[in-house]
């Protein structure tokens, strides 16, 4: 098994998150502190899921929740971007791929 840094906090930059490898419980109050703010700051928000290798169904439903928030927002507009294999296969599972809006590869 891979040996992740657990919980490590998101990246942020102007109207980009990246989500942290490990994007388990212990890594949701950091990602939704992020889209919180991006959300009061009426901006649109890309979320890079390209680094993610283990994610939990936790993290699934806050971003399947902050997509919904995003939308209702007025056009701000969230969008996950560079899903990888282990993001879409989650998504896949939990019947998110279309709420969340993620490509298949």
């Amino acid at each position: 098994m891979e040996n992740l840094e657990p919980s490590s906090p998101p990246v942020e930059t102007a109207g980009e998150l990246t989500l942290p490898e490990c994007a388990d419980l212990g890594a949701c109050p950091g990602v939704k502190d992020a889209l919180m703010l991006a959300l009061a700051g009426g901006q649109g928000l890309k979320v890079d899921a390209g680094k993610v290798k283990t994610i939990g169904t936790p993290m699934m439903q806050l971003l399947a929740a902050a997509k919904r928030s995003f939308d209702l927002d007025g056009g701000s507009g969230m969008t996950v971007v560079n899903a990888s294999e282990r993001f879409s296969e989650v998504s896949r599972l939990l019947g998110l791929t279309a709420v969340l809006q993620v490509s298949e590869n």
